[in-house]
This record gives structure tokens, C-alpha cells and sequence, in this order.
């Protein structure tokens, strides 16, 4: 009798560390599932079922740095900006080198204004995953809010390099270049940039149609 009553207890603790999925609305979801299907709620602005799935989600992975970044996003799109950083934070204790969580983290302070924080976690961000160009590009434009001209000019030029047929980063480098007083050099570029805007615009209706 207490041979079966070990035999339980080992198998349930087994059992305890295994993540079981995410149940929402009768269908089964796991970890990767849950936060795609909480961030697309919240990007088309159904903030309750956003929020109904991540705290779900939470619920069963309370310790997953990615889930909680989750739950800042669906925060801050709730208009609860104390609670999103709180999230985030939590989230990069949990792990520092979180991608998932650093890219939401630093989007949220751009989106906050808060260039010199913004730019601490980007540089963190460039040294996990130096192939972006999107972190680039954002360095570069928090930098040229922080009026670290050379630096932006820099970064923006590396993300082109990248990635030349991001038309945001053509407008950021105009924009730039304009600071720097090289008018005639922004002019070209954000010309550039109207051109790589409309074959974007051009390359997305073709592939609708």
C-alpha cells in the first residue's frame, strides 16, 4: 500500500512540472499560441478578450518572461501604462535575454518617449539578434531625438544596409540629415523614401490581388 502511494506521489509531481496548455473558449492553446492569439486581440482593439486570454495565460505560465511581456502589451493598449512596466520589468528579471520581451519592452518606451531607456535596451537588444535591421533603425531614430546626430546618421545607415527597402528608415535618415543641416543629401533621401514607400504600397496590393 505505501509502495502505490509513493508511486502516486512521484508521478504527481512529474505531472506537475509538465506546462499543460491554455483552454479559451473550448479550444486548447499552448504557450507560443496563447500570446499570438492575446496580442492579435489587442492590436485590433478587442481589449477584453485580450485581456481575458492573457491572464489565462498567465495563469498557467506565471513564470514565462514572454507571457508577461504579453500581458504589458494588452496592458498598455488598455491605457495602463503603470501596470505594462510593471510587466515588462517582471518580465526581464525572469530573463534579461528574452528577445520577445526586450523588443516589447523597448517599443514601449518609444512609444512612451523615452529615448536614453529606450536605447539601453535596444543596444542590449543588437547584441542578440545583430541581423535586424529594425533595432537599428530605432536606435538611430531615439538617437536623433536625444540630438546624438552622428550616432543616428550611423545606426539608420546600418539598418538601410540591412534592409533597404524599409521606407521608414529613408524618412528617418532625411530627417537625420536635415538636423545635421545636409539639405540637399536629406532631400535625396526622403525622395528615396517616398519611392520605397509607394513600391511597398504597389508590392502589397499586387500580392492581394
Amino acid at each position: 500500500m505505501t509502495k502505490k502511494k509513493n508511486r502516486k506521489k512521484r508521478m504527481a509531481k512529474r505531472n506537475m512540472g509538465r506546462k499543460k496548455p491554455v483552454v479559451v473558449s473550448g479550444r486548447v492553446y499552448d504557450l507560443q499560441a496563447v500570446i499570438a492569439r492575446a496580442e492579435k486581440f489587442a492590436q485590433n482593439g478587442e481589449i477584453q478578450k485580450a485581456a481575458e486570454t492573457a491572464v489565462r495565460g498567465l495563469e498557467r505560465f506565471p513564470n514565462s518572461a514572454n507571457m508577461l511581456s504579453t500581458a504589458g502589451y494588452v496592458h498598455e493598449m488598455a491605457g495602463q501604462v503603470a501596470e505594462a512596466r510593471e510587466c515588462h520589468e517582471t518580465a526581464l528579471r525572469i530573463d534579461p535575454d528574452s528577445v520577445h520581451s526586450l523588443q516589447h519592452f523597448s517599443r514601449f518606451l518609444i512609444r512612451q518617449g523615452r529615448w536614453g531607456e529606450s536605447v539601453q535596451c535596444l543596444d542590449h537588444l543588437a547584441e542578440l539578434t545583430p541581423k535586424d535591421h529594425w533595432i537599428y533603425l530605432a536606435l538611430g531614430s531615439c538617437h536623433m531625438y536625444l540630438k546624438n546626430l552622428d550616432q543616428a546618421k550611423t545606426l539608420i545607415q546600418k539598418s538601410i544596409h540591412l534592409n533597404p527597402n524599409d521606407p521608414r528608415a529613408w524618412v528617418n535618415l532625411g530627417n537625420t540629415l536635415r538636423f545635421r543641416r545636409e539639405f540637399r543629401e536629406a532631400e535625396r533621401v526622403l525622395k528615396k523614401g517616398q519611392s520605397e514607400s509607394l513600391n511597398a504600397f504597389l508590392h502589397k496590393e499586387l500580392k492581394r490581388n
